[in-house]
């Protein structure tokens, strides 16, 4: 297998609680997705910064909801 590569892919599509807030499923998916040298208020940052620059800073407290029920549309 040496010199050989292998690739593949797969759909990614994420499963909220919707119980949860917009924040906390980004605090939620920032822990488990970034480094653990990455202290807690970096993490912090990097949600304000991706709230802002996608526009949820108003939906923050907002229940995630159930798809075709309540909640936010993933579109």
């Amino acid at each position: 297998m040496d010199g050989l590569f292998c690739y593949g892919c797969c759909e990614q599509n994420d499963i909220h609680s919707p119980h949860v807030t917009i924040y906390e499923s980004l605090l939620y998916s920032a822990r488990v997705r970034l480094s653990l040298e990455v202290n807690s208020e970096t993490r912090k940052m990097f949600i304000e910064e991706v709230m802002e620059l996608v526009e949820l800073n108003l939906l923050r407290e907002a229940l995630v909801g159930l798809p075709g029920v309540s909640g936010l549309s993933t579109k």
